[in-house]
């Protein structure tokens, strides 16, 4: 298995704040940002269950926990980016804009 030689908690938070970040910005804050979100905690939670059942792998509470803040810190990030950015095109034009 190939590493970075940083933490492994420190890899699943950032491997889980990229996706969740990317799910956010495709599907947008007002349509389903919790569901995306919580679809990543959902994943995570899988997949570390499935280690029971993978040879010389064991699934972790704290790897899940580093998946789960990441895959939050990842969605608040971009909801927050487009809640800003909506806010601005407000000011300006006042019409519903495709994101806000």
């Amino acid at each position: 298995m190939v590493r970075t030689g940083l933490p492994g908690e420190f890899e699943h938070l950032v491997a889980y704040a990229g996706s969740a970040a990317i799910g956010m910005a495709g599907y947008g804050p007002n349509r389903g940002g919790v569901r995306v979100i919580g679809g990543f905690w959902v994943y995570a939670a899988v997949l570390e269950y499935l280690q029971h059942f993978s040879p010389g792998r064991h699934p972790s509470f704290l790897d899940f926990v580093a998946s789960a803040l990441g895959a939050l810190c990842g969605g608040l990030a971009v909801a927050l980016i487009t809640w800003g950015a909506c806010a601005d095109r407000k000011k300006a034009v006042p019409q519903r804009d495709r994101l806000c």
